[in-house]
Order: structure tokens, then C-alpha cells, then sequence
């Protein structure tokens, strides 16, 4: 079968995306060629697209885990103030977090999306709300003290 047939079928398909208009384009320049041929001059860019994808996957599967890692350890730890703060710490200095990984942590731990510039910033937010979390626990505590 030849290209023609293929670029006709994804011409008449309806889709009318810029992607597939670029794909017509350049199928176009090679009408007259066999599908097999444009398949074995398209087989290893391919793979190295699909190798590429597999990476970025695994790379957003581990920042996840990472981030999730960083939420429950600031749920659990956030009535001690040394223990927070040191993972508060991890959190800015380490290289596995970059700086849309600690807005997620701050929004999941928050409860609230804000932007920040930095991760300073972000863990300042952190501790701000962990101070305020403390000193409602400490009242609910005096509260409950009274009655």
C-alpha cells in the first residue's frame, strides 16, 4: 500500500487538528513510497520518542511518590515543632524537590493553591501554618481544660 492511501485516510478522518494537517504535509512529499518504507524510516525515532516518554513517566511517578512522601511526614509530624521543622528543612534543601514539587507539597499540606517564587518561601508558608495549627491545638487544649 502506499503513503497516498494512508494520508487520504487521515485526511478524510474529519480531524481537523494542526498536528495531523503537518502530518498530511509531510506525508504528501512521499505519496508514491510504500507504507513498509516509511515504516522502517520511522521505526527508531519513534523508539526514542516512546524511550523518551517512559523517562518523563518515571520521572512524575517518583516526584509523586516524593511529594506524597513529603506530605504525610509534615501531617505527622506537624505537633513537634523540631521534627517539622527538620523535614521542613529536607524539603528546601533537597535536589529530588524542585520548586513546582514544594508548591504541590505546600498546596496538599495548605489546603489552598498559592504561587510562590522560591522554596524558601514555600517553607516559610509551611511553618507559618504549622505555628497557627500549634497555638489552635494549644487553645482547644486550654478549652477543653475549663470544662
Amino acid at each position: 500500500m502506499k503513503v497516498k492511501f494512508l494520508r487520504e485516510a487521515i485526511r478524510s478522518s474529519g480531524a481537523d487538528a494542526d498536528d495531523l494537517n503537518e502530518l498530511v504535509t509531510l506525508l504528501a512529499e512521499i505519496d508514491d513510497a510504500e507504507i513498509s518504507e516509511l515504516v522502517v524510516a520511522i521505526k527508531i525515532p519513534v523508539a526514542k520518542v516512546a524511550a523518551t516518554l517512559a523517562k518523563r513517566r518515571a520521572a512524575a511517578e517518583e516526584a509523586d511518590a516524593v511529594i506524597a512522601s513529603f506530605v504525610t511526614e509534615l501531617e505527622r509530624t506537624k505537633l513537634d515543632n523540631a521534627a517539622f521543622e527538620d523535614v521542613v528543612d529536607r524539603i528546601k534543601k533537597s535536589k529530588k524537590v524542585k520548586l513546582i514539587d514544594a508548591v504541590q507539597i505546600a498546596s496538599r499540606f495548605l489546603g489552598e493553591h498559592r504561587s510562590f517564587k522560591s522554596k524558601p518561601e514555600v517553607a516559610k508558608a509551611i511553618l507559618k501554618r504549622q505555628i497557627g495549627d500549634i497555638r489552635s491545638s494549644e487553645r482547644k487544649a486550654q478549652a477543653n481544660d475549663i470544662f
